[in-house]
């Protein structure tokens, strides 16, 4: 059911360009993401094969979301100190 909803706030956000609606979406689609393969692969799978692809994957969205977080910064200026 959460899948469900999190897919609708997402369509929505997509159709209407509702930011929050989107980004809501997204993160609960993640988050059921995150729990079904808690819940389907805690048990036959070795731990650490587990953790390594449970690692790799919060790697790889984490560097998603810092480069989706810097587009939206302005640059950084060096400063000179002038004599």
């Amino acid at each position: 059911m959460l899948l469900i909803a999190s897919l609708a706030a997402l369509y929505h956000g997509i159709k209407f360009d509702d930011e929050l609606n989107r980004g809501f979406g997204l993160i609960f689609v993640f988050i059921n993401l995150y729990t079904r393969f808690v819940e389907y692969f805690w048990e036959g799978t070795h731990k650490a094969l587990f953790f390594a692809v449970l690692a790799a994957s919060f790697w790889f969205f984490g560097t998603r979301a810092e480069k989706i977080y810097r587009i939206g910064q302005r640059p950084r200026t060096v400063e000179t100190e002038s004599e």
